[in-house]
């Protein structure tokens, strides 16, 4: 199960040790490039993605953690789009974010998300994933396009993609959440 980054690791995972996934729960773009990839990016398109680009390389590092916790709430606020924010939430899984790993450095992971995208290449590998794959996008991802959410239910074959209305790259929302735990409960209950 994964979202964002973790969505492309468990593609990976599924593509690369089919034997050791029952499914996948992702929401997160392909992991390969796609038609859909080629399509040159319309105005509003690069419009919404140079934006996110913007908002996330702002984010400054703080002098201590709880500062640094404040510097990712623009980031979650503004991916969470329409959706009434629970702030105390998203501040709970930064500060886990942040002290479960070694990586005390939010800038590492935007250069594994880039070594990620620019290692993208034009392969048939989804279409191999033979296990079941529940795919759940919001409409309003400013991260994730929505032609590219599309794009990774229409490369797996045994996939089913929810769109959630008004729901950003992020959820941080615990009626949301709930929503999702209901989602992934009967998708796994089903297989």
């Amino acid at each position: 199960m994964g979202n964002s980054m973790g969505g492309w690791i468990s593609q990976k995972i599924a593509i690369d040790f089919p034997e050791r996934v029952k499914s996948i729960i992702i929401s997160a773009g392909p992991l390969e490039i796609t038609k859909e990839w080629e399509i040159p990016l319309s105005n509003e398109e690069k419009k919404v993605l140079d934006e996110t680009m913007k908002l996330f390389s702002s984010r400054k590092e703080g002098k201590n953690l709880e500062e640094t916790i404040q510097n990712f709430l623009p980031i979650w606020k503004y991916c969470n789009v329409d959706i009434p924010f629970d702030e105390e939430m998203a501040k709970k899984f930064t500060r886990d974010f942040l002290t479960r790993t070694k990586n005390k450095n939010f800038m590492n992971h935007e250069k594994m998300m880039q070594n990620f995208l620019s290692s993208i290449k034009k392969t048939k590998n989804l279409e191999k994933i033979d296990k079941p794959v529940l795919i759940i996008y919001g409409d309003k991802d400013f991260v994730v396009l929505p032609r590219h959410e599309k794009s990774v239910a229409d490369s797996i074959p045994k996939s089913k993609l929810i769109i959630i209305k008004e729901m950003g790259h992020t959820f941080f929302n615990r009626d949301l959440e709930q929503r999702i735990v209901i989602l992934l409960v009967d998708f796994l209950q089903s297989i």
